[in-house]
């Protein structure tokens, strides 16, 4: 039985130009934490290494220790006693980058109806930013993150979407098995690694969800339940 669904972000629930917003917020971050006496140049080297390394990952390591190694040896010093202020930064001044990115209208009803319906809502975006950024992103699609049972981040998870690791986790994290999951993104190459994890997965491309929602109208948990 059908009973949680997996959403991507960015292409899925909020339209985004990434090529926009790389830039946008990695400028921002670095003109940020220069208050603290970080070189920006630095910063930028450092968060681009280490996403790449988090986007590699595939374990043991989370990926948030992953990419405070990355940036402590960028800048031959411990980062992670600076973790508090990238968080404040989040929730703070991250809306910088929001001008790169546009919610879809009535995402958030949907949503809800979906949660109405019995399914448990996850949030399974790349897990390379805090919880502090992926709730701050929601809020850009119009979303209020207190829908979602879950929300990946950098501190859940030990690998990317690249790999099918990052799906069985994710599963296994929130208590279901993989066989009671459905991936729902818009890309093939990272959202489709669901199926090498045995959950389902929904191509979704464009603003109409008309077909998803039909379908798990038909196969929603209430329907079981009565």
């Amino acid at each position: 039985m059908l009973t949680t669904l997996l959403f991507d972000l960015d292409g899925t629930l909020l339209d985004m130009d990434e090529e926009a917003f790389v830039p946008l917020y990695m400028k921002s971050v670095a003109k940020a934490m220069a208050k603290y006496g970080l070189d920006p140049q630095k910063m930028i080297q450092a968060l681009k290494a280490g996403s790449e390394a988090m986007f590699n990952n595939n374990g043991p390591e989370l990926n948030r220790d992953v990419l405070f190694k990355i940036m402590s040896d960028t800048f031959g010093r411990d980062i992670r006693e600076y973790e508090d202020r990238f968080d404040d930064y989040y929730r703070t001044t991250f809306d910088e980058a929001a001008v790169t990115t546009h919610p879809k209208e009535g995402m958030e009803e949907l949503l809800k109806h979906w949660k109405d319906l019995g399914y448990r809502l996850v949030l399974a975006s790349n897990p390379v930013f805090p919880v502090a950024a992926m709730e701050e992103r929601l809020k850009w699609a119009g979303i209020d993150p207190k829908l979602f049972d879950d929300i990946s981040s950098y501190s859940t998870s030990t690998c990317s979407k690249r790999s099918p690791n990052f799906f069985m986790e994710t599963a296994k994290r929130f208590g279901v098995t993989p066989e009671e999951c459905m991936m729902i993104g818009n890309s093939v190459d990272e959202d489709g690694q669901a199926e090498n994890a045995c959950m389902q997965f929904w191509l979704q491309e464009g603003t109409d969800f008309s077909k998803l929602n039909e379908y798990l109208e038909k196969n929603a948990p209430a329907n079981h339940a009565a």
